[in-house]
């Protein structure tokens, strides 16, 4: 991948295919308040195991050539930030860069909070984003798809384009919804969140329009993919990411929406992650 001319901004993104993620950071806000103190511990630890879950698929942070700028210095903004994981490994790997995260939530961990070289920004990202043109030399969205309708990512891609450095990058990692060879239970539980999903004007194949979206800003060049296709079976023996236990991030903060979708309480939605193999 060739670095853009400075009138353009380079992309680099990662789309894992056939795989369940989103930060759900966007959903409505009352939802938030419909948890209990035993869901909420239950979202935390998921927002973790799928952390894990991601670094093992990819084995990295990021695909995008800035490894030597991030040595350097370089001024990095993760949209969607939920509770920090991915700024917390990067702030202790490039001491020299600085790290901001945006999210509509404060739910950052103490070790985040903790690293001087991480700003926090609680903001709707799908108003203006709060940051001057040209002040990113990299900007990273990673699982999104559910935090917002598919007609909202191309006002969004035009204010990554505003804060974004000529010659910059900006990496996108979003998902396949529509997991295959799903198994009865699994398969139940899928199609009830897609129906609700396809409701609420979010695209389970969203991946497959985001280069339409990029192209509409006419800020873009040097657009790459890279995709993973993968086993949840080959996850069976790493404790934290069985199929059950990643699934659960997949339904994020609209669980509440789902478990009444299908007939169910919350907890008795939690149980049957729980039996998913």
């Amino acid at each position: 991948m060739t670095r853009s001319s400075r009138q353009k901004r380079s992309v680099k993104r990662r789309v894992s295919k056939e795989s369940i993620m989103s930060s759900g950071s966007y959903a409505e806000s009352q939802t938030t308040s419909e948890y209990t103190a035993d869901s909420m511990d239950k979202r935390v630890d998921s927002i973790q195991q799928h952390y894990n879950f991601i670094q093992h698929i990819w084995q990295s942070c990021f695909s995008a050539p800035v490894e030597e700028a991030l040595m350097r210095g370089s001024f990095v903004l993760d949209i969607g930030c939920g509770t920090g994981n991915w700024l917390k490994e990067m702030a202790n790997e490039y001491k020299c860069s600085e790290f901001v995260g945006v999210d509509i939530l404060r739910h950052l961990t103490a070790e985040v909070n903790q690293l001087t070289n991480i700003t926090f920004v609680q903001s709707n990202v799908l108003e203006l984003l709060p940051f001057e043109e040209n002040h990113f030399d990299y900007v990273r969205i990673s699982n999104m798809i559910l935090c917002f309708p598919e007609n909202e990512w191309g006002n969004l891609l035009n204010e990554v384009a505003r804060i974004l450095k000529p010659g910059g990058y900006v990496e996108i990692e979003e998902p396949d919804l529509e997991i295959s060879n799903r198994g009865p239970i699994l398969d139940h539980m899928v199609s009830c969140c897609l129906e609700i999903y396809t409701q609420h004007g979010i695209n389970s194949k969203l991946h497959t329009r985001l280069e339409l979206y990029l192209a509409s800003t006419n800020q873009f060049t040097d657009v790459e993919w890279d995709h993973k296709i993968f086993s949840f079976s080959s996850f069976n023996d790493i404790p934290g990411l069985s199929l059950g236990e990643v699934s659960y991030y997949f339904v994020g903060d609209i669980a509440p929406r789902i478990a009444e979708y299908m007939g169910v309480t919350e907890k008795e939605l939690i149980f049957m992650f729980d039996q998913i193999q």
